[in-house]
């Protein structure tokens, strides 16, 4: 597959911690503090909305295989937080990310990699079947 994506390329997005993003609302945990699952999706969805803008949505997605990650600090509910995933490695439909998860005072949160293989959306879902 031939992608325009580019090594270095970065997409952020930015969003308020809600209290269903806490651990002790997901389980995680017991307190209402800004949960790692909320984080990770908050990576793998800043992530997929880079390959978005180069690929065709209405045929093809792609789909998170793994993570590396540190939840690094708490943060609390109410603050604003940026995720950057920049791409660290591009192999056909393979896409590594380097991701990390800022607050509006620049306080890295989390860090890691993420990686995403773009897939058919048509074929993907037939193999599930």
């Amino acid at each position: 597959m031939d992608n325009k994506i580019k090594m270095g390329e970065i997409n952020k997005e930015t969003r308020e911690v809600m209290e269903s993003d806490s651990a002790a609302s997901l389980g995680s945990g017991d307190l209402e503090v800004y949960s790692t699952p909320s984080m990770v999706a908050f990576m793998e969805y800043t992530s997929k909305n880079l390959i978005n803008k180069y690929i065709d949505t209405e045929v093809l997605t792609s789909v998170g295989v793994s993570l590396k990650i540190k939840h690094l600090k708490a943060t609390k509910i109410g603050d604003k937080i940026t995720c950057h995933a920049k791409v660290h490695e591009i192999d056909k439909r393979k896409v590594v990310f380097e991701v990390s998860v800022w607050t509006e005072d620049d306080i890295k949160i989390g860090s890691g990699y993420h990686t995403r293989f773009i897939v058919d959306k048509e074929k993907f879902i037939n193999s599930v079947k």
